[in-house]
């Protein structure tokens, strides 16, 4: 896994079950929750970033990036899907994401790493829902 957006194939992967007919409106949202779960190795090796440092992950999903030039950079790749031009808030990501009630992450023993919520499926309205601690 080089960043979290990594985690976007196997999300889509998820969401592809929706029925087209909700997407288009043809179909009712069916009222039990439509959940996609990435299984993702975990925590990452860590790896160089470009010359800046190596990114470190921690268990709950949060990382540093050393700088030499400054403090470092600390970030959470859970948070990460939820900012940018990528994000899963961002209009550019497949139509059948935004029908996601949650999206599961797991590590490779089933343990959850983070969850987020979709707070009206069909619309982008992702937020942090847990992360382990």
């Amino acid at each position: 896994m080089e960043s979290a957006y990594d985690l976007l194939d196997g999300i889509r992967h998820g969401a592809e079950k929706i029925d087209s007919g909700v997407v288009s409106d043809a179909a009712p949202l069916p009222t039990e929750a439509m959940e996609s779960t990435v299984q993702i190795n975990w925590p990452p090796r860590p790896r160089n970033t470009n010359g800046d440092g190596i990114i470190h992950y921690n268990l709950d999903g949060s990382y540093t990036i050393p700088n030499p030039r400054n403090t470092g950079y600390t970030g959470n790749f859970i948070q990460d899907l939820l900012a940018g031009s990528k994000s899963l808030n961002a209009g550019r990501v497949d139509q059948k994401i935004k029908f996601l009630s949650t999206i599961n992450i797991i590590d490779q023993n089933g343990n959850l790493i983070g969850r987020l919520r979709n707070g009206t499926p069909g619309t982008a309205a992702w937020a942090v829902d847990f992360i382990r601690r």
